[in-house]
């Protein structure tokens, strides 16, 4: 290639799918458009000196909560939680539909898309909602460009409710029409709400109850049925954040049979457990819950032996004050942990450093699956004509996690991650060719990035 292009990054160690090489990488109008030698790269407009560096796909997030629109924008918006995605590695966000109004139908969908198109800064994708008031509208939502559709088996909020097993069958019919994908928070509702029920008659409401009111058996049983109704109906499905090894053989056993099911679990059920519940309370709450220290290593296993398809955020942002003013009664502090920023830095600590996780692997994981899976085949891989959405990495660098130092709108003081170490910290990261984070600053505009829709692969 002679002709000069836009940008070369060279004298990094390229993650590509076939495996790591030595390399540069150049890119054109947003898109790669050559993967070469150091000596025969292009010349260009701009160098980048990746020296010392990895070079990888930029990370696709298969699982965030902005919840914009909202009845809480302290929490996070477009802009905040965008800007803390691109300082983690992360250059596509899918968000989940849990807006107000969530995203039912198609006014919903291009109410979101103005607030979207005028705050982020990293390419952003949509879940629709999949609930009683979603029926009739899933073909406009997939004209609409919707990657996917949730349903909460459990009680979410008060304005995404339980979803009757009847409801949830009929909307897999409907889904399945036109292929798409169905994305389940699987847990059962009717175990959840009578232990709970239980813990709180008898005054119990400290965090290790959490774990207990909500046990293995209620998620376990909930797969076991989306996985009928996957069955049944020929819909593709998605379990959302697995936290338990005891669905590992009824996953094996789906698969065995055809069914078309992916599986995604979180860093926090791979990073914390059950002790970190114990020591942090209503700040280390989440749905499912953190699980037991041996669940989490053998979560580890199964991500080694490539049973996990991939790895989201599910980013959860809440003040501190949304915990603290309910003191130290469990049930009333809203689960989730927030941690946009924080999935690759964590994964390569944990995973590339701690438990031998292959680089490959790893970008499998957090950007070329869920890029695929998701409809988005122009992105998570250093491919030609993919886009050019990178991100480079300094495996070596240690640093610690302070809640202070993070662009996300909700900075926790009690974040069970405050004060964390952590080897391997993104440096750079480009979205489409243009570098949006760099050494700890953003450089990018409000609306810069890109609301992307579900491509037919």
């Amino acid at each position: 290639m002679s002709q000069q292009v836009d940008t070369v990054i060279k004298h990094g160690r390229l993650v590509l799918e076939t495996g790591v090489v030595n390399g540069a990488i150049a890119l054109q109008d947003g898109k790669i458009v050559a993967i070469t030698t150091n000596e025969s790269a292009p010349d260009a407009r701009r160098e980048i000196d990746a020296t010392g560096l990895v070079v990888m796909p930029g990370m696709v997030d298969p699982h965030a909560h902005i919840w914009e629109p909202t009845h809480y924008p302290e929490r996070e918006d477009y802009l905040t939680g965008t800007q803390a995605a691109a300082s983690g590695g992360i250059t596509t966000l899918i968000e989940m539909p849990l807006s107000v109004p969530p995203v039912t139908n198609r006014e919903a969908f291009e109410y979101k898309r103005e607030i979207v198109q005028k705050k982020t800064v990293v390419d952003v994708a949509f879940w629709g909602a999949l609930t009683e008031k979603s029926t009739g509208h899933y073909d406009e939502l997939n004209d609409c460009g919707c990657v996917a559709y949730k349903v909460f088996i459990p009680y979410a909020s008060q304005d995404y409710p339980h979803t009757p097993d009847y409801a949830l069958l009929k909307s897999m019919e409907e889904i399945s029409r036109f292929g798409g994908l169905v994305g389940v928070h699987a847990e059962n509702a009717d175990i959840l709400f009578n232990r709970q029920k239980e813990f709180e008659e008898k005054g119990i409401f400290n965090g290790a109850a959490h774990e207990q009111a909500r046990p293995e058996i209620a998620e376990v049983e909930a797969i076991s049925r989306v996985i009928l109704f996957a069955e049944h109906t020929g819909c593709r499905l998605h379990i959302c954040h697995l936290s338990t090894v005891k669905a590992r053989e009824l996953i094996k056993q789906a698969r065995t049979r055809g069914v078309d099911v992916t599986v995604e679990t979180c860093p926090h059920y791979l990073v914390l457990d059950t002790m970190d519940l114990e020591k942090h309370g209503g700040f280390a709450k989440c749905n499912p819950p953190l699980r037991s220290p041996e669940n989490r290593e053998l979560l580890w296993d199964m991500l080694k032996a490539g049973e996990f398809d991939m790895i989201g955020t599910d980013h959860t942002p809440y003040t501190n004050d949304d915990r603290l003013k309910h003191g130290d009664n469990i049930w009333r502090m809203p689960p989730g942990i927030g941690g946009m920023d924080l999935m690759l830095p964590l994964m390569l600590d944990e995973g590339y450093h701690k438990h031998g996780v292959s680089l490959e692997q790893l970008a499998k994981l957090m950007a070329t699956q869920p890029a695929r899976r998701f409809g988005l085949p122009h992105k998570g891989a250093l491919n030609l004509g993919n886009d050019a959405d990178i991100v480079l990495v300094d495996l070596d660098a240690e640093w610690t996690y302070t809640w202070a130092n993070s662009y996300a709108k909700a900075k926790c003081a009690h974040s069970p991650y405050e004060g964390k170490t952590l080897k391997g910290k993104v440096v750079e990261t480009l979205v489409q060719g243009n570098t949006v984070y760099r050494h700890g600053e953003i450089l990018a505009k409000p609306g810069s990035g890109h609301l992307n829709t579900r491509r037919i692969i």
